[in-house]
């Protein structure tokens, strides 16, 4: 574990993350993307996470119109 944390054999998919991260408009941490659809920014309680996570779960298993 050690190894991998001193490495740089996943810098490219961080870089990726980064990049994509600016382009979605995120600045700062905690930020989480729920199915590229539900975003919650900053420190939430559970029940936001939680309910976010109901949402995007439910647009995904809803047959398409």
């Amino acid at each position: 574990m050690l190894e991998l944390l001193a490495g740089d054999a996943f810098s490219d998919e961080v870089r990726t993350d980064e990049y994509t991260a600016s382009r979605l408009g995120i600045d700062g941490v905690p930020f989480f993307v729920f199915d590229r659809r539900y975003a919650v920014k900053g420190a939430q309680s559970s029940e936001h996470l939680l309910e976010a996570l109901r949402r995007a779960h439910e647009e995904a298993a809803a047959p398409p119109p």
